[in-house]
């Protein structure tokens, strides 16, 4: 997935031009020191066109599950830079085993655009594969995305060097059909993630999963800081996710929240202080978050891996859909009449969706349970025919 960058930090006294393109440089140069794994490993990796190690666990998520469909192939993301001379090395040098683009909304977006571009004209004759990835869409121009129009047509001759497109859900498929470009839907690449230890898998197990009758229903909240959202406004969506978790609580709910991302802990945990009651989030680490979400009834998210996590573990999510992302993954688990976009959504209407899940749970699970195996079934295909392609 395609996510917010980290933010930067500002000091009062900014560098000066020549040291800020000093600094640059030396910071590019110790990025491109990560293609010296491939020179090491002479083609035995497969390069990852991605976005990890920023503290946002869907992405790591996704890296993971890369590396577990794609085995005995390892997958190593390359450094999110454009042309340079250590890549080109490494390309003349055979390094690169083969060339993924990775999971997240990376087609449309420019910066992923360069960075793969750079990678397959190192390494032309690299093979080129990919599981699944997400579509911006050209309809939101908001914000940092407002570029995304003129995307398209750069991508298109990039995608058709892949013999086989895959992504994430419908309405990546339909934007890309807009194009010409036929596209095979087979679901977020971590549905196909395995359980913590010791979880019932609903999978496999669909009897284990639920909870008692007998205890209170437990809603789980996920909300946070995004770079670009429907409506630009955070503080009034904020608004509401309280407003929301005060009137569960009032009737007895559960209310526990859930984090995907490090720079959401804090946010999330200030709600926790205004809102007494509702418990704050587990750490932001990828077996506490999948017990915390396998714990509630339902989720009430806003990030993209919340919601793909929940329905791994056999959770239903109402999505607060903050960008069309959010809306493509529900469309491929059946749950569209779920999605509420973050300018249009108030308290009361969530509340009314949450009490139609909740009324109606065992029949909700055992839907997107359903939806979300099918899915990884599909994953674990096209990861057996991408192996055969590669050669392993």
């Amino acid at each position: 997935m395609a996510t917010a960058q980290p933010r930067t930090s500002v000091t009062s006294q900014p560098w000066s031009a020549p040291t800020a393109v000093a600094r640059r440089r030396l910071g590019e140069l110790h990025k491109a020191t990560g293609y010296l794994s491939f020179l090491r490993e002479r083609g035995s990796s497969i390069a990852y066109v991605g976005w990890s190690g920023h503290g946002n666990l869907g992405d790591e998520a996704m890296l993971e599950a890369h590396r577990r469909l794609l085995a005995p192939w390892g997958v190593r993301q390359v450094p999110d830079l454009t042309d340079n001379g250590l890549l080109r090395a490494a390309g003349r040098g055979g390094a690169f085993g083969a060339v993924c683009l990775g999971g997240g909304t990376l087609i449309f977006n420019g910066h992923f655009r360069e960075t793969l571009s750079a990678l397959l004209a190192a390494a032309p004759h690299a093979p080129r594969t990919m599981l699944s990835v997400g579509v911006e869409d050209p309809t939101y121009a908001v914000g940092r995305r407002a570029r995304v129009a003129a995307e398209p047509a750069m991508w298109a001759p990039i995608l058709r060097q892949f013999p086989v497109v895959r992504v994430r859900g419908p309405r990546s498929a339909e934007t890309l059909a807009d194009l010409g470009i036929e596209a095979q839907v087979v679901g977020d690449p971590a549905l196909a993630l395995p359980l913590p230890t010791g979880m019932a898998d609903p999978y496999t197990e669909p009897a284990a999963v639920g909870a008692p009758a007998d205890r209170p229903r437990v809603v789980g909240i996920n909300v946070g800081i995004t770079d670009d959202l429907w409506g630009q406004d955070e503080e009034g969506l904020l608004t509401q996710v309280r407003d929301l978790a005060r009137l569960l609580l009032a009737r007895g709910v559960e209310v526990r929240l859930i984090s995907t991302t490090v720079e959401d802990v804090a946010p999330l945990e200030r709600l926790a202080a205004q809102v007494p009651g509702v418990l704050p989030p587990p750490p932001c680490e990828l077996d506490d978050v999948m017990r915390a979400l396998a714990a509630c009834d339902v989720l009430v998210g806003e990030k993209l891996h919340a919601l793909v996590l929940a329905a791994r573990v056999g959770v239903p999510g109402v999505a607060m859909e903050y960008r069309p992302k959010c809306r493509d993954f529900q469309q491929s688990v059946g749950r569209e009449r779920y999605t509420v976009r973050t300018d249009e959504l108030t308290a009361g209407g969530l509340l009314e969706l949450v009490d139609e899940v909740l009324g109606d749970l065992p029949a909700q699970r055992t839907a997107v349970t359903q939806a979300a195996a099918t899915l990884a079934a599909e994953l674990e295909d096209a990861a057996r025919d991408a192996r055969a392609a590669l050669g392993r």
